[in-house]
């Protein structure tokens, strides 16, 4: 009788690929369910913050910031229920997209952009036109500042060389325009122009 031959042991496997390859325990939602929630909770959040606590930023910086919570969302869910492999790579993710909203908030908040508008007054009596660059309206009803009366331009265009203000007016006919020949800053102006329309 000839002895069987023996095998040889075969090598544990590792502990990250034996991890990896287990299967979900019974009743436990799949990853990716977990990982939308996860997005969708930051996103919801984002559009949250978005609308409560950061309403006076311009549209591009909310955008910013609601991506930003989405996706240190999704990596931080992808870090805790993911595959061992990539756990720490999505934690270190993570950290540093929230490092960069906080980098992020700071650079905005200590170098701020201009004003948001300007106030001019009137050198004389001004009709607003329709458009930059037309003549004044003709209406009984029109926009008019009154000289010496205070008042608010929200941004500003070039129409044929001449700088044109924008004015939010309380009428019918909203935005009006003036060039800015026919005013002077106010006392406690900040800047010589508001935004670019």
């Amino acid at each position: 009788m000839t002895p069987k031959p023996v095998e040889p042991p075969t090598a544990p496997e590792p502990d990250a690929q034996r991890v990896d390859q287990r299967e979900a325990p019974a009743g436990a939602p799949p990853r990716w369910t977990v990982f939308a929630i996860g997005a969708g909770a930051g996103a919801v959040t984002a559009g949250i913050l978005a609308v409560v606590g950061v309403a006076g930023l311009p549209s591009w910086a909310i955008v910013a910031l609601s991506v930003a919570i989405t996706a240190a969302s999704s990596l931080a869910t992808n870090a805790l229920i993911g595959p061992v492999s990539q756990r720490v790579g999505s934690l270190w993710v993570t950290i540093a997209v929230l490092l960069a909203v906080i980098i992020g908030t700071f650079v905005y908040l200590a170098f701020p952009a201009g004003p948001s508008f300007v106030n001019y007054v009137p050198n004389r009596e001004v009709v607003l036109s329709g458009v930059a660059g037309a003549s004044p309206r003709t209406e009984y009803d029109a926009p008019v500042f009154a000289p010496g009366e205070e008042d608010s331009s929200d941004c500003y265009v070039i129409y044929h060389g001449r700088v044109w203000l924008a004015f939010q007016t309380s009428t019918s006919y909203g935005l009006g325009w003036a060039p800015l020949a026919d005013f002077h800053l106010a006392p406690d102006a900040q800047a010589a122009l508001p935004p670019n329309c």
